[in-house]
């Protein structure tokens, strides 16, 4: 096995701890809402994509990556929980149109506000230099995995 560098190894340490307390940070404020994570992303997808108006399903899978199938099943989870409401689109009645009801535009609104907290406090002590190297470095790695 091949010796790893221990700055590098703390580094990726670090980096994987920054995401773990984030997640659990999240996961916890997306508890009380009685939804799952991945039907909390698929919330805030939406959210982005169709900036609070009427988004298709399919536009919805395509946009996550998953077959319309997977969108499904959480949409019929969320409908039921009364966060959206499935409308048969009037371009074709093959399709769903998805659409927030005010539960659904609470959740999006309020989720917001309390990530952009969370991210304002995981870095409330940096400088904005500071931010903009971090920043650098991070698009860096990326590109690098690419």
């Amino acid at each position: 096995m091949a010796e790893i560098d221990k700055t590098v190894k703390d580094i990726m340490n670090l980096y994987s701890d920054v995401n773990d307390a984030l997640r659990v940070r999240k996961d916890e404020f997306i508890e009380k809402f009685g939804i799952q994570r991945s039907q909390h992303k698929l919330l805030m997808k939406m959210a982005a994509m169709g900036d609070g108006k009427t988004v298709s399903q399919k536009m919805v899978a395509k946009e996550m990556g998953v077959t319309p199938a997977a969108v499904a099943v959480n949409l019929k989870k969320l409908s039921a929980m009364n966060y959206i409401e499935k409308i048969i689109s009037e371009r074709d009645n093959r399709y769903n149109d998805i659409n927030f009801t005010r539960k659904g535009k609470d959740v999006v609104r309020e989720s917001v506000k309390y990530f952009v907290g969370i991210e304002e406090i995981a870095l409330s002590d940096f400088t904005a230099e500071e931010k903009e190297q971090l920043k650098d470095f991070l698009a860096r790695m990326k590109k690098n995995l690419k």
